[in-house]
């Protein structure tokens, strides 16, 4: 499997806590895996890695299907 890293800075306002890079997945049936690499922090990277849970197991599921 290929990966592609893109980047992309994600702006927060008020950030008191320090930036961490997070690999998004990015996943399409018909391409190679593409990795969005971010930095957040805080409730943003909590709710990130909560959404890339969330977009893994439907990509799982779809490809069951």
């Amino acid at each position: 499997m290929k990966a592609m890293i893109l980047e992309k800075v994600v702006s927060l306002h008020d950030c008191t806590e320090p930036l961490k890079s997070v690999d998004y997945p990015v996943l399409f049936r018909e391409a190679d895996d593409q990795l969005l690499k971010v930095q957040v922090c805080g409730y943003a990277l909590r709710s990130l890695t909560f959404q890339r849970h969330l977009l893994m197991e439907k990509e799982i599921r779809s490809r069951k299907n």
